[in-house]
């Protein structure tokens, strides 16, 4: 049976706010696309977060980039995974 799962999405481009909704996920449903496919969507996501006004980005003096939520998480952006720092 599928599991519920809330994400965070911006209602409209103006929109400063988060709204929620539901999708369907099946914890056992194996990944349906690439790393590269992944990678793309998660920085969709992030960027849908940034977009509505509850995280800003920012770039280390490594290159890599930091995701400073208004929760105070912070979040490393590598090639290889993203990583929480707090």
């Amino acid at each position: 049976m599928a599991t519920p799962m809330k994400l965070p999405t911006a209602s409209g481009p103006d929109s400063r706010r988060a709204v929620l909704r539901s999708v369907n996920v099946t914890p056992s449903d194996p990944p349906q696309f690439e790393p590269e496919v992944a990678r793309a969507r998660v920085l969709a996501a992030l960027s849908e977060l940034v977009d509505a006004g509850l995280g800003t980005w920012s770039e280390r003096d490594d290159g890599l980039a930091e995701l400073h939520m208004l929760s105070g998480e912070r979040w490393l952006l590598a090639d290889d995974g993203v990583t929480r720092l707090a």
